[in-house]
């Protein structure tokens, strides 16, 4: 048998040194480019190349052929090896004619093109490709490269301009292929209005392989779940991800990625489906890729699936899924799965109530959640603080103690960091508003010196919202408007934790109007908030309507707020904003000088925060105390009480806070010694104006200029009293200037006292 022969039978390698033919044989290898490389066949062969490659998935290109269309293209192509050379427009208006598969046009335009704006390597390369289906086909001795038979049309085809390729020098290579098939593609693009499929083609977008569509799904789905911030809008992301699904419908990863993108923007409806169809095509598919790994997403599928059954409070669902994934990790003995399972099915036991089931919603990791959620619900706020912290640090310690190996890089981070972020929410809740600040400057800190930030997303912008909302209540308007700018900038719509910056934006907001009595910006801002948080935004309005003198809709307000079942539940949430609604309502009872039912709810709310140690509200009901007993010539009780608690609104109080209590306190001090001798009262108030000064200075430092007012008006009544009458005038002309300041004239002070 002759070498020839073998190389027709077995393929060969274009890039082997010698194979037996001789060079010097310029007439033969001439006859054999000029009768077998035409551009006509290079065109022919191309198709023929591609359609292999998509048929049998190669890791580039995967098109799903049905058998008309095989057997279309099967004739086809038979038809152009046989029939004289034609021009590229007559092949492209045969290839319509026959209906060829768009994709796998588009697939042969582009690399026409770039056979013919490419170099030597370019031919190579086609070569050796056009080479591997041979190969192939001889090595696993399969049905799939059947055309390829040395026997067949097709076959003899691809051999014959293979072996006169491998007979060609360099030289020949450049002249009699490549400069030829340039000419043959210069002529078609100077005719590009002539049905050209080259011309249209080029002016398409490039459809890319499937090699690069698998690249970029798992660029997205790692952006999606590390790196939130980086990605496009949830929009763009989901029309590039239909785009992928309408090319290559076999990719079932397409499916979990767009679950990822519902959940970003909080589309559940749409997450479930994408859930759903991801099972579905994960079945019809097989384990293709390996088996572990298919079952693997099986596993984790369904412990996503508990999670959005758990999120709309579907307990039974999402036990059922749990119990699924659990069935399936013990199989295999999939530790960090089965970790992940006992934690959801911890956190889904019967004890958990339906507050527990959606608290874990916005926590940074499923494991941590629980952790969080169930060191909450086994102390409960009667528990004294210093065992909260120790139950809260033991149980973080046990959980990253026994991670699995391949969860404990990932997940260090987000443990230590969701550990100062509850941290700072219950020094917080116990009335400790500085330290929770200085956690919340932890957190940051440790989320900023980290690149990749996934699970602790929600941690940094919970701590930047901590610390705008300490800057506010300083008085600081400008650090705390750049520091929500930052949370605003990070965490932007329709990211979903944008709802924690903008539901803070609001309340201050809020609070801002109020301190000036702007009805209609504090009216503007509590619709914003109603749709993010309905509990705080019915407490600012019952502030909005005692600003308007309507304090029976105050009261209406505030009585269906405590009737709520938000505030029955025995949480921490549900416990403070109780004791806060309550504060609102011996507010307006004070205002109303309804001093024994203010008295009532002042024991009623002492009791539940000296029993939850809600420091805070402790302190404000004993400000309203002290304030009750001075409106009942009480002043030497009344001065006990404040001078008790002034020194913890001085730590841990806002500027408003503190300004009331130092007002308060000099009320109650000089009401206590009026009398006495003038001296002894004229000393008092000497040492009272000093205190108001500091008091005034914090209403002006946050411009609570509803409060400034009333502060002025005392301080000239206390000048008047002991002959200051310059000074006096200066106060009174101040209280003018702010009573013009204020969009209402607003007679509304929340400790209306007489001396």
């Amino acid at each position: 048998m002759s070498l020839a022969n073998e190389i027709l039978r077995t393929g060969f390698s274009p890039h082997s040194e010698n194979n037996g033919f001789s060079r010097g044989d310029q007439t033969s290898s001439q006859h054999l480019v000029q009768d077998t490389i035409t551009p006509y066949k290079i065109c022919v062969f191309a198709l023929v190349r591609l359609y292999l490659e998509n048929k049998n998935g190669c890791e580039t290109s995967s098109i799903e052929f049905s058998e008309e269309e095989r057997r279309t293209l099967m004739l086809l192509f038979v038809e152009l090896i046989k029939v004289p050379d034609m021009s590229f427009n007559q092949l492209s208006i045969r290839m319509k004619s026959c209906e060829v598969s768009p994709r796998l046009v588009e697939e042969f335009n582009a690399l026409v093109l770039q056979l013919a704006n490419g170099g030597p390597c370019e031919y190579f390369s086609f070569f050796d490709r056009l080479n591997e289906p041979i190969k192939n086909h001889l090595e696993r001795d399969i049905s799939e490269f059947t055309i390829l038979n040395r026997t067949s049309v097709i076959g003899i085809g691809v051999r014959s301009m293979l072996v006169a390729f491998k007979m060609m020098s360099l030289e020949e290579v450049i002249s009699s292929v490549m400069r030829v098939f340039s000419e043959y593609c210069k002529e078609i693009v100077r005719h590009d209005g002539h049905n050209s499929l080259l011309s249209t083609a080029s002016n398409k977008k490039p459809v890319p392989s499937k090699w690069q569509s698998e690249r970029r799904i798992t660029q997205l789905a790692h952006m999606l779940e590390h790196k939130t911030k980086d990605l496009s809008n949830p929009v763009e992301v989901h029309e590039e991800l239909l785009a992928l699904l309408k090319t290559y419908p076999s990719l079932h990863r397409i499916h979990f990625v767009m679950y990822m993108n519902y959940m970003r923007v909080k589309e559940y409806a749409g997450a479930k489906d994408c859930l759903h169809r991801y099972f579905d095509k994960m079945a019809e598919a097989g384990p293709q890729s390996g088996s572990e790994d298919y079952n693997m997403c099986f596993r984790y599928a369904s412990l996503n699936m508990a999670s959005l059954y758990a999120r709309f409070g579907h307990r039974e669902m999402a036990l059922h899924s749990v119990r699924e994934a659990v069935r399936s990790a013990q199989e295999v003995n999939d530790k960090a799965c089965l970790h992940h399972a006992l934690v959801w099915l911890e956190h889904l036991a019967e004890s958990s109530n339906a507050h527990g089931v959606t608290s874990s919603h916005g926590l940074p990791d499923p494991s941590l959640n629980c952790t969080v959620v169930n060191t909450l619900k086994y102390t409960p706020p009667t528990e004294l603080p210093y065992k909260v912290f120790s139950e809260l640090a033991k149980a973080l310690s046990h959980r990253t103690k026994y991670l699995p190996s391949s969860l404990q890089g990932s997940l260090r981070l987000a443990s230590n960091v969701s550990q100062m972020t509850l941290c700072s929410s219950l020094w917080a809740y116990y009335g400790r508003r500085h330290m929770s600040s200085l956690v919340s400057s932890n957190v940051i800190n440790a989320t900023s010196s980290h690149t990749s930030k996934g699970h602790c997303a929600e941690p940094e912008c919970l701590a930047l919202c901590v610390l705008s909302n300490h800057y506010f209540n300083q008085g600081d308007y400008q650090s705390s408007e750049s520091i929500l700018s930052i949370a605003r900038q990070s965490f932007a719509r329709p990211y979903p934790l944008s709802e924690v910056w903008n539901k803070v934006e609001q309340c201050q907001l809020a609070d801002r109007a109020f301190y000036h009595a702007d009805t209609q910006a504090m009216s503007l801002a509590c619709e914003n908030l109603l749709s993010l948080d309905p509990v705080e935004a019915n407490l600012r309005r019952v502030r909005l309507y005692c600003i308007q003198n309507h304090h029976q809709r105050a009261l209406d307000a505030v009585k269906q707020i405590l009737s709520a079942d938000e505030l029955k539940a025995q949480s921490y949430a549900s416990l403070e904003l109780l004791a806060r609604s309550m504060i609102e309502l011996i507010n307006i009872y004070c205002e109303l000088e309804d001093y024994s039912s203010a008295t009532k709810y002042v024991v009623d709310c002492i009791q539940i925060t000296s029993s939850n140690h809600l420091s805070y509200q402790h302190a404000l009901c004993q400000l309203y105390a002290a304030h009750i007993q001075l409106m009942s010539n009480n002043a030497e009780e009344g001065f006990n009480i404040i001078r008790e608690y002034l020194p913890f609104f001085l730590i841990n109080g806002s500027c408003l806070d503190k300004g009331r209590a130092q007002l308060l306190y000099t009320k109650c001090r000089i009401a206590r010694v009026k009398s006495q001798t003038e001296d002894v009262m004229q000393e008092v108030i000497t040492e009272g104006l000093k205190l108001l000064e500091k008091a005034r200075s914090n209403f002006e430092h946050c411009e609570a200029f509803i409060y400034l007012k009333d502060v002025l008006t005392y301080m000239a009544l206390l000048c008047n009293m002991v002959g200051k009458r310059e000074l006096r005038n200066q106060y009174a002309y101040q209280h003018k200037q702010i009573e013009l300041k204020l969009s209402v004239n607003s007679s509304h002070t929340q400790f209306s006292y007489t001396i």
